[in-house]
């Protein structure tokens, strides 16, 4: 049985013929809804278009940091599930890294860099701003390419393949040659000047972050160069080999896992071939662990937080023929009739946009049944995973 009241800002239909917003997919809002599960009775409540003070602070409360799945010296990522008034899941037991990254690299959403230094072995370390020269055009495509590669590393023949195949050779090596030289004046080289050559990194030092000869370019590993994209991949990884947790456990390592894609990969450089796959991969595997989400909320009839984790994964991925169908349900039996029809025309009309396709005949009798009132199947995680 849950008790706990959580509370959910939401976007309403009032299912009115001549509602331009409704038709429009807009509709009306967004006003804030306590829920309380009682007995597997879910209850929704009106609040307004602002949260109290009270319920204000409970979310706030419930918002703790997660570890484990964070960058070393950095505060958390904030969750993208709403907060709950009942108190914060247990942190996790995973150790933190004894040696903390040097730099933190920031590729889902916003591309980012933050460094990072020590102040004393009691402190938490300090970000550092970075040279926005970085940002320029080659030298951030160069950065992301190498965090794109095989143990990021790569030989100078492929980069300039990758990067500047339409230039001519003398061209490609000199925008390689500035670019790189960019890169070891951004992780610290103390030699480089603007536009000077560099040599490379010095025989059996401890701390480098970037390395660079005559055949190949190298990044400094997680331990050195934390990565969100690379933490996110080790969640996803865990979350696969390790099927031992009880469900709130299970549950804290998937909302872990989820705070750290904040975005698609790398989307400055847009369709460029060399990021495309690893961007499809970053997404795919965010997809499977949001349904999984979709899926313990259910399990434990918490329909509100059920409705949000779907809310969100539609928002990135509107043609999801597995998160429409577990949507249009949880919000039946919400007694949401009228927003669970809304849904599905939205995807209807998204999936015909899109790829000039229908939806699936489960889906649509889905639909059919919600419109005439008629008993619905029992959503569990027998429900169809995601079309990938």
């Amino acid at each position: 049985m849950n008790s706990k009241i959580t509370y959910h800002q939401q976007v309403t239909y009032c299912g009115k013929p001549r509602c331009r917003r409704c038709h429009e997919g807009i509709g009306h809002g967004p006003y804030w809804y306590a829920y309380q599960t009682v007995g597997g009775q879910t209850t929704r409540t009106y609040i307004g278009k602002n949260l109290p003070a009270e319920a204000q602070a409970s979310m706030e409360m419930a918002s703790t940091p997660l570890s484990g799945s964070t960058p070393p010296s950095t505060l958390s990522a904030p969750s993208s599930l709403s907060a709950s008034a009942a108190s914060p899941s247990p942190r996790s037991s995973s150790p933190a890294n004894p040696s903390p990254a040097a730099l933190s690299i920031s590729t889902l959403g916003q591309f980012r860099l933050e460094r990072h230094s020590q102040q004393g072995s009691t402190r938490r370390g300090r970000r550092d701003s970075i040279d926005t020269n970085w940002q320029q055009r080659p030298v951030r495509s160069l950065l992301g390419y190498l965090l794109c590669c095989p143990d990021r590393r790569a030989s100078r023949e492929q980069i300039r393949t990758a990067l500047w195949l339409e230039d001519d050779d003398t061209s490609a090596r000199s925008q390689l040659n500035k670019a790189a030289n960019a890169l070891r004046k951004l992780f610290g080289h103390p030699t480089v000047e603007g536009g000077q050559e560099v040599a490379s990194q010095p025989s059996g030092a401890e701390s480098w972050l970037f390395q660079m000869d005559s055949e190949e370019l190298v990044l400094a590993p997680q331990e050195r160069i934390w990565v969100d994209a690379d933490a996110f991949d080790a969640a996803v990884s865990r979350l696969r080999a390790d099927h031992s947790q009880n469900g709130e456990q299970r549950e804290q390592a998937l909302r872990e896992a989820i705070a750290l894609y904040r975005g698609d990969f790398l989307v400055e450089e847009r369709d460029a071939d060399w990021v495309v796959a690893r961007r499809q991969e970053l997404r795919r595997n965010w997809i499977e662990l949001q349904l999984e989400m979709a899926d313990l909320c259910v399990q434990r009839e918490d329909f509100a937080a059920t409705i949000k984790v779907l809310d969100t994964l539609l928002a990135k991925d509107p043609t999801n023929e597995s998160a429409i169908q577990r949507l249009i349900i949880v919000l039946a039996r919400s007694r949401r009739r009228i927003e669970a029809l809304h849904a599905y025309k939205r995807f209807e009309e998204a999936l015909q946009r899109e790829y000039k396709a229908v939806p699936a005949p489960d889906t649509r009798a889905l639909f059919d049944a919600i419109r005439e009132g008629r008993e619905l199947p029992v959503l569990s995680k027998s429900s169809p995973q995601d079309d990938q």
